[in-house]
């Protein structure tokens, strides 16, 4: 923690209190909102720079590690970050879009088979039973879905690579198995997992386009444990009985 008080800022620390949202608390309800005023990141930022006790080679080493480990935009909106706020940081100059339309809900987008709107395209992503990811094709953390996760995830993961989003003992099959999907090796890959009772499947897809060019990695994560019992035959003539049962 002293380490911490030296070396992170107002600012990384107004990040953290953000993506406490999306992890959730433990032994204590959700505490108010904080956003740091314009004076105490200036406070702040006056006792970093004047503070002498650290070796200035460990100062800038863990910045060193703070940027490659993040790679996100600081500059955080006042308005309240929850999921699905617009205003929540998306990534740095070089994952973040390069064209934002604002009022664009309507638009309609033209897809191989049909169109969807771009007010529809999330709606459909967010009642999915299944938790989505996109990696791009290098290899950096674009999107998730915003439905209820599995696995909790912030949204600073935006724009970050890939194998920091996992433990270290798994970076080296990870790694494995993108390599296989760039190069065309593989395309796809699953495993399955028990969290506290309940069988978690886990899918990886290398997704390409229609000249086999690689885009990046799908991956998908669903609770299947329903599906373990599932037995007899439920059609729209019997769903009533299959009903009772539920209640």
């Amino acid at each position: 923690m002293p380490l911490l008080e030296d070396v992170v800022s107002t600012k990384d620390w107004h990040i953290v209190k953000q993506d406490e949202i999306e992890v959730g608390y433990c032994l204590i309800d959700t505490p108010p909102r904080w956003d740091p005023t314009k004076e105490e990141i200036e406070e702040n930022q006056l006792y970093l720079d004047q503070k002498s006790d650290l070796n200035k080679q460990i100062v800038q080493a863990f910045h060193k590690y703070v940027s490659q480990l993040s790679h996100i935009d600081t500059n955080i909106k006042s308005s309240d970050i929850l999921k699905g706020d617009e205003s929540y940081p998306i990534g740095d100059s070089n994952t973040g879009p390069s064209l934002i339309v604002p009022n664009m809900k309507d638009i309609v987008v033209k897809l191989e088979v049909g169109s969807l709107s771009l007010k529809e395209i999330p709606a459909i992503f967010n009642v999915l039973p299944i938790d989505l990811t996109f990696v791009d094709a290098h290899d950096r953390v674009k999107w998730f879905s915003n439905s209820d996760r599995v696995f909790p995830r912030t949204r600073s993961v935006i724009g970050r690579p890939v194998i920091r989003c996992h433990p270290p003992k798994s970076i080296d099959k990870v790694l494995k198995i993108l390599d296989d999907f760039h190069k065309g090796y593989s395309d796809s890959e699953d495993f399955w997992v028990n969290v506290r009772g309940r069988i978690i499947y886990l899918s990886f897809f290398a997704v390409r386009d229609a000249q086999d060019n690689y885009l990046g990695c799908l991956e998908t994560v669903q609770d299947i444990t329903k599906f373990k019992n599932i037995a007899g035959t439920k059609t729209l003539e019997n769903k009533e009985k299959f009903d009772k049962k539920l209640e």
